[in-house]
């Protein structure tokens, strides 16, 4: 393979004039990124249309619900299973089960 000649970069002369009127414009990257952090942070809200109202109404708590909050706890699956079963022998929920058990240990400490 042939070597291509050495170019003297001396004899190479640029003219910027010519590349500024060719020049294509370019936003400034700080201006722009200083815009970017004065929008806000949260978009403002549109009117909820007819589907979006439907699902806050699914959203809303149960009326069993309305006034209490939820406690829980892992337990074994053996604990589950016997605590089931006790549920379904005797027509009483698990729910109502444990807060009948927090009631009287609440009640025992007199908290």
């Amino acid at each position: 393979m042939a070597k291509r000649p050495a170019m003297d970069l001396k004899e190479l002369s640029l003219d910027v004039s010519s590349l500024q009127s060719r020049a294509v414009e370019q936003p400034d990257p700080v201006a722009s990124a200083v815009e970017e952090t004065r929008k806000p942070a949260i978009k403002l809200a549109k009117p909820a249309t007819k589907r979006e109202d439907t699902a806050q109404e699914a959203r809303a708590p149960q009326k069993g619900r309305i006034g209490k909050v939820s406690v829980q706890t892992w337990v074994s699956r053996e604990t589950r299973r016997r605590l089931r079963l006790l549920a379904i022998q005797t027509d009483v929920t698990i729910e109502e089960y444990l807060a009948k058990a927090i009631d009287e240990i609440l009640a025992q400490h007199k908290a």
